[in-house]
């Protein structure tokens, strides 16, 4: 699925292979993807699949990625050529246009993270509103040191009345079933710092990058 993706595997390209497994466990026949930024991947794969697909962001709304309207248009474009829907809207916004109760999964990768505290209960009503009873919300939360952002979608989770399933843990573990899983140091000197052609960083001068991990939250709508 990631052929040419162009650098070593990061937390995101799990990311992406958990919320495509998902949708297959559950059988999901239409889902939407939240602050995709400009990638249409998942668009392509699930035309592939016969998986209706939708997804919702506005990168030139100044909030999470900076705006580019030629990228923009551009992934509308190969969206739609595709047959499949795009809301120019942000989770949360209410937007009409996407219909009531239409779709199994909802699921966002490395999005969460950038939600302010005080927009998360709006965001997962308007994901209640979205969902079919039975659906469930999921997303990749990348924690960085000092980071509370998946307790805080967590709570919100609960205080909207979704169920999560247990045992779901906000602790760090690195043995048995529930492993944390950390972005490997030379990935992020790759991704981040664009210092592909550096063999050693450290000797190079760069400024070290801490580590993170990512948090994998699931929420499902009551039947």
């Amino acid at each position: 699925m990631f052929v040419g993706h162009g650098y070593e595997w990061s937390l995101k390209e799990f990311g992406c292979l958990f919320a495509y497994n998902l949708a297959q466990e559950r059988k999901a026949t239409s889902v939407l993807e939240f602050g995709n930024g400009y990638n249409p991947s998942f668009s392509n794969i699930f035309k592939k699949e016969g998986v209706s697909y939708a997804c919702m962001d506005n990168p030139m709304g100044n909030q999470g990625i900076q705006g580019n309207a030629e990228k923009v248009e551009r992934m509308i474009s190969a969206i739609s050529d595709n047959g499949h829907s795009y809301y120019r809207a942000l989770l949360g916004d209410k937007n009409p246009a996407a219909p009531n109760e239409g779709f199994d999964l909802i699921f966002s990768i490395s999005v969460i993270e950038h939600i302010n505290d005080d927009a998360m209960g709006a965001c997962l009503e308007d994901a209640w509103r979205l969902l079919r009873p039975g659906g469930m919300i999921a997303g990749t939360i990348d924690v960085y040191p000092g980071s509370k952002k998946h307790k805080s979608w967590h709570k919100a989770a609960l205080d909207c009345g979704f169920e999560v399933e247990k045992p779901y843990t906000e602790k760090w573990e690195f043995s048995g079933a529930h492993t944390t899983f950390l972005e490997r140091s030379d990935v992020r000197y790759q991704v981040y710092q664009r210092s592909k052609d550096i063999s050693d960083p450290l000797e190079a001068g760069l400024p070290y990058i801490t580590q993170f991990a990512t948090s994998i939250h699931c929420a499902v709508k009551p039947r």
